[in-house]
């Protein structure tokens, strides 16, 4: 059986807030020597939350060419592999979990399924194969009392602002895919300031 990666595949489509950044954040580095990673995401969804509708619509249109061009890509490459499975490696941390970030976890909290739109229509077969960790230590499973705990943990700041944002992206944005839903919800909670952070305790 012949396996592929996700990285031989079709370029994946990029909503327009992605196609708005992939032209603005030259611009932004270049004019602002040294400026962190965070600090240019700021400055990029500030950017965004500024432009009129008419100016997003351009971005928009790009977004929904670029899907079309996925998916047509997607359509052939099907085509031309038949029957290759598709090897996903997914990261993980001692214990032989997977690092979720904080936009996975809410996803989670939420009851849907968090997974990238990697996987090409039948007859392909998508499987995901977790990098294997070695840990010298043996496992321990923890007491029931300290899961429960865990599970009883209150949402965080950033899980509070998903909760209540969420929606209304969905509403304004209903053809964003769910990676692409926490692409923009995590620009937008980084666009917050500290203390319009603090607000979502």
């Amino acid at each position: 059986m012949t396996t592929t990666t996700a990285a031989e595949l079709p370029l994946k489509n990029k909503s327009g807030y992605l196609h708005y950044c992939a032209d603005v954040r030259p611009t932004i580095v270049k004019s602002n020597d040294g400026i962190k990673s965070v600090d240019i995401v700021k400055k990029m969804g500030e950017g965004w939350k500024a432009l009129s509708d008419g100016e997003k619509q351009k971005y928009e249109k790009r977004a929904s060419d670029d899907k079309e061009r996925y998916l047509k890509e997607k359509e052939q490459w099907t085509l031309n592999n038949p029957g290759v499975v598709i090897e996903k490696k997914v990261k993980v941390k001692r214990g032989g979990k997977k690092a979720a970030s904080p936009e996975e976890e809410i996803v989670m909290l939420d009851g849907e399924l968090v997974q990238e739109d990697e996987t090409p229509p039948a007859p392909v077969v998508v499987t995901k194969k977790a990098q294997k960790v070695e840990v010298a230590a043996a496992v321990v499973e923890e007491p029931v009392a300290a899961v429960a705990e865990k599970k009883a943990r209150a949402p965080n700041k950033f899980q509070n602002f998903c909760k209540l944002e969420r929606p209304k992206l969905k509403v304004s944005k209903p053809q964003l895919q769910p990676k692409e839903v926490l692409t923009e919800l995590g620009a937008l909670w980084k666009a917050l300031s500290p203390t319009e952070q603090e607000k979502f305790i």
